[in-house]
């Protein structure tokens, strides 16, 4: 069998360009009413996206969401996994507070490691050049 040809399949998608709108195919809508949508373009690619919610704070999405919108994710998440990922958000804070709490403080004001502006952490030596080309001791030329 043969194909069509080339001008005739420039012609079929043109045509189909024009007259088609690409369909989205609503996956889910987060907490924050963020609404996630497929559009299909092939039998194997598909761009993924979100509409923001249309009242209230702009709010982005949750990074599982967005791995989901990058592709890096097949499926999107679920409201379980979601809630779950929250909790241990909040629990590490926690643990995070407590650790900072019970943490011996550290004084960065000791006297002992205070350096003034001008004074440098290297030796100087007068019969040495700091910047080169530059002596200080030298009067300048007039």
């Amino acid at each position: 069998m043969s194909r069509p040809g080339a001008w005739t399949t420039v012609w079929r998608n043109m045509i189909a360009s024009l007259s088609r709108k690409p369909v989205r195919e609503y996956v889910a809508e987060d907490q924050f009413q963020n609404k996630y949508y497929i559009i299909k373009q092939g039998k194997h690619t598909k761009a993924r996206g979100y509409e923001p919610a249309e009242s209230g704070p702009k709010n982005e999405p949750t990074l599982e969401w967005v791995s989901w919108l990058k592709g890096t994710r097949r499926f999107p998440p679920s409201d379980q996994e979601l809630i779950i990922n929250k909790q241990r958000q909040q629990l590490q804070l926690q643990r995070d507070a407590q650790i900072e709490k019970n943490s011996p403080s550290v004084n960065t004001t000791d006297p002992k490691n205070y350096k003034t502006p001008g004074e440098s952490n290297f030796k100087t030596y007068k019969d040495m050049e700091t910047v080169p080309g530059y002596n200080p001791n030298s009067k300048p030329k007039e």
